[in-house]
């Protein structure tokens, strides 16, 4: 399902930039974030979850997260999270 949903969208911006040239940026700039998307999702599978709440590491961290959750490509992040011993963690940083 998302691909197919990926693949319409890249083809109506193709199709958007071939109709109106002028308009050809903007079909840049959305496959650029899409492509930001899809690599803060593979990022986050990767990412342990940051021990302070501040700092740059965190802040990267919310970031990749919001990212790929854009597009629901967070499948890994979201199985961390269900994790008891990544909740403990997080429970530990916020103390919620």
């Amino acid at each position: 399902m998302e691909t197919a949903v990926i693949d319409f969208l890249f083809s109506a911006l193709a199709q958007l930039a071939a109709q109106y040239p002028d308009a050809a940026w903007l079909a840049v700039a959305l496959s650029a974030v899409m492509t930001v998307c899809g690599l803060c999702a593979v990022a986050t599978v990767w990412m342990p979850v940051p021990k302070e709440t501040a700092g740059p590491y965190a802040a990267v961290y919310r970031w990749a997260h919001a990212f790929a959750a854009h597009f629901g490509q967070n499948r890994g992040a979201v199985a961390d999270g269900r994790s008891e011993t990544v909740q403990a963690e997080v429970k530990a940083v916020t103390g919620k």
